[in-house]
């Protein structure tokens, strides 16, 4: 393995893990606060989204509906 793969693959290694723990931290406030969360993160170099969310109830569209009721003008 040559040291540009090797760099390579400890980056994609630590982005896993950053996103894992960032993830975690999600789901303890949650637990936590008693709140729901809902986090995404977007990759732009392999044009991946990831999505967490703490109920199978609040997912990206139902945060869209509940942004837009908040916020109308």
């Amino acid at each position: 393995m040559t040291w540009t793969e090797l760099q390579t693959k400890n980056i994609q290694v630590t982005k896993f893990r950053r996103r894992k723990n960032f993830f975690k931290k999600g789901y303890e406030l949650s637990q936590i606060c008693g709140l729901e969360v809902l986090i995404m993160t977007y990759d732009k170099k392999y044009d991946i989204l990831h999505e967490f969310c703490t109920s199978p109830d609040f997912k990206f569209d139902k945060f869209t509906e509940v942004w837009h009721e908040k916020n109308k003008m």
